[in-house]
Order: C-alpha cells, then structure tokens, then sequence
C-alpha cells in the first residue's frame, strides 16, 4: 500500500465519521445527557462532548490507519502483528484518556461516550464499504495451473543422463 493509497483509503471514513461527528455535536448541544432541550451549561456540555468525542474518534482511527499503512507499505509481512499492535495501544490510550475525564465536570459523559461510538461505527462500516469497493485479490480467480490461461507446469522428468 503506498502512501498514497493510504491516505485515499481514509476518505471516505473521514466523511462518514465526520457527518456522524457532527450530527452528535448537535445533538449534544440541543438535547445534554437529559434525553430532553438543555438548559445553556448543558447545552455547553454537549457542545463539549460532542466536538471532543468526534475529535477523538477520528483522530485516533485516522492515525491508527496511516500509521499502519505506512508500515505495511515497507513490510507487508508484518501486517498482523502491526494491526494487532495499533489496535492495544489505541484502546490502552482511549481508556486512559476515558479515566483521566471520568469526573471531568465540564465534560458530558454521555454524550462524548455515545459520540464516540457513533464515530466508532461510522469509521468502521466506511472502512468495510471501502475495502469492499477497493479490493484487491491475493490469488486471482482462474489463474492457477490447469486452467488454459494459467502457468504450464511440466511434469518431473527425471535424470536421464547416466
């Protein structure tokens, strides 16, 4: 994967998680963890949340992927071990940021978890659809011995020179 292929691979999870980013911002603003209108530091709070939430969901996703397509485009043979590893550190990093605003007073708590989530799910479902688009096979259908486009393999001999 070059670096180029790597950053268009992260369009479309940018628009879908930053279209669901926004509708939780505003969300958050109308409604705060109430479910109903907030008053203003509430509204303040999900305001908060919400911008938060989004910058976190896609900040992390979006350096996770570019950093692992980075890797793997100079060494494809470490692919799981690389995936593997982005995946711990950004839940190891994402449950420490989540302690550290756990009685954060100007932060709605609920509105930044289901921000979060929703840009979570988004990214997700974007990555599949544009994998699904985009995809490359390993092994192209047909091509394999025996098939009249594919490579001759010619029967052992043997040592015929004694």
């Amino acid at each position: 994967m070059s670096s180029s292929s790597a950053t268009n691979s992260l369009r479309l999870p940018l628009l879908a998680s930053g279209i669901v980013g926004a509708i939780f911002i505003i969300l958050g603003g109308i409604l705060g963890s109430q479910g109903h209108l907030a008053d203003e530091s509430g509204a303040i709070q999900g305001l908060i949340a919400g911008v938060l939430g989004a910058l976190v969901a896609i900040g992390f996703l979006g350096i996770g992927q570019y950093v692992l397509g980075r890797v793997l485009s100079g060494n494809p043979q470490i692919a799981m071990m690389a995936a593997l590893l982005v995946y711990v550190l950004q839940v190891l990093v994402l449950l420490i940021l989540l302690l550290a605003l756990k009685h954060a007073t100007w932060l709605d708590g609920q509105w930044f978890g289901f921000t979060v989530f929703a840009c979570l799910i988004a990214w997700t479902l974007a990555m599949v659809a544009d994998y699904m688009r985009n995809r490359s096979f390993t092994v192209v259908p047909g091509s394999g011995p025996g098939h009249p486009d594919g490579p001759v393999i010619e029967p052992d001999q043997g040592d015929d020179s004694d």
